[in-house]
């Protein structure tokens, strides 16, 4: 009979769960720790119209969550660098511009003022140049000038 000493038993370990997922920039486990939640709660709260305030609590939680996606994008062009850094870059601004014009709807809302067009929606559609030029830089750093070529004529 062979004997074995513990200390040449090959110890097993187990990844902690979730670590793969927090790996990151910093500053993105932040965001989602606090802000997910938070979503979360105000479209419940939405839904169940809790204290008739329902449209409080939608206005709450597209404009945190547009915010959200405002901060991870910034979090995750600073931890970029290259090209990679300026597609983005245009990112957080086209998303930025999003917020702005969610911003603008709260406002809107909260006055009572519905005018068409909204000064909103064009602030919504004008998120549409900063993504189209992210990607075309993402597809010329990617491709080669044909493919930019087919891009920028399917855009």
């Amino acid at each position: 009979m062979t004997s074995t000493s513990a200390s040449s038993t090959p110890l097993v370990t187990f990844p902690r769960p979730g670590r793969r997922f927090w790996r990151g920039p910093a500053g993105t486990r932040a965001i989602l720790m606090i802000g997910a939640p938070l979503v979360v709660l105000l479209f419940a709260l939405t839904a169940l119209d809790v204290a008739g305030l329902a449209m409080w609590w939608e206005i709450g939680h597209e404009t945190l969550a547009a915010a959200m996606a405002v901060g991870l994008t910034v979090v995750g062009a600073r931890a970029a660098s290259g090209t990679e850094r300026r597609v983005r870059a245009l990112g957080a601004a086209a998303l930025g511009v999003y917020l702005a014009g969610q911003l603008l709807w709260d406002g809107q809302v909260t006055l009572g003022i519905h005018p068409v067009p909204a000064p909103s929606d064009l602030l919504f559609l004008g998120m549409v140049l900063p993504f189209v030029v992210a990607l075309a830089l993402a597809v010329q750093a990617h491709g080669s000038r044909g493919q930019l070529r087919t891009f920028i004529l399917d855009t």
